[in-house]
């Protein structure tokens, strides 16, 4: 029998608002799983919110039922490892392609490191994904999936606030949420060529 407290996901490809979506929630009064293991710096101001155990969640998946009720960051090709008998509503970020591969490079330059691959090919592999755990998603009744485009919730921080709250039925004001969305941030917009931060 499932638990009525479900799991809060906060989801997508590395580099797609995944943190952005953990601060909404934490401002909308959701208590979040994290460490504090991996800190802010000069790729994400804001801070990462992660907790270290999800990397191990291939072995380890005891950590997922202490965290009905609450918000915690699951990069998507992670999802797959999730127990199925829990509930789970999960934020999932979208963000373009060219962007995240963008994003991504900048972020293993400052660390002295290189995309592994060609970007394109890169970007091939990533949209695969996207379109196999979408399909998978959708097939199972235990994961309601909200979808959020990075750059919309950019542009419209309250519209984005306000489909956050009615899709988790919270009681916090999506106003007092919209601080959490740094349009700062977004550096790394297609077309465009800056820092990303997040």
């Amino acid at each position: 029998m499932m638990s009525s407290a479900p799991v809060i996901i906060a989801s997508g490809l590395p580099r797609s608002g995944t943190s952005m979506a953990m601060a909404l929630l934490q401002a909308a009064g959701i208590e979040l799983v994290t460490d504090g293991v991996r800190e802010a710096d000069e790729d994400n101001l804001g801070g990462y919110f992660e907790y270290e155990a999800v990397k191990g969640i291939r072995s380890d998946i005891s950590w997922v039922y202490a965290a009905r009720g609450k918000g915690v960051k699951v990069i998507s090709p992670s999802l797959y490892y999730l127990p199925h008998d829990l509930l789970y509503r999960v934020v999932f970020m979208r963000r373009d392609i060219g962007e995240i591969c963008a994003s991504q490079e900048q972020m293993l330059k400052r660390s002295g490191r290189e995309l592994q691959g060609e970007r394109q090919q890169v970007a091939q592999l990533m949209q695969r994904h996207l379109v196999d755990v979408e399909a998978w998603l959708a097939q199972h009744t235990h994961m309601d999936v909200l979808f959020m485009e990075y750059g919309k919730v950019v542009e419209d921080p309250l519209s984005a606030c306000r489909m956050l709250v009615d899709f988790l039925s919270l009681s916090a004001d999506p106003k007092d949420m919209v601080g959490s969305v740094k349009a700062g941030y977004y550096r790394q917009r297609a077309g465009v060529s800056k820092g990303d931060i997040r």
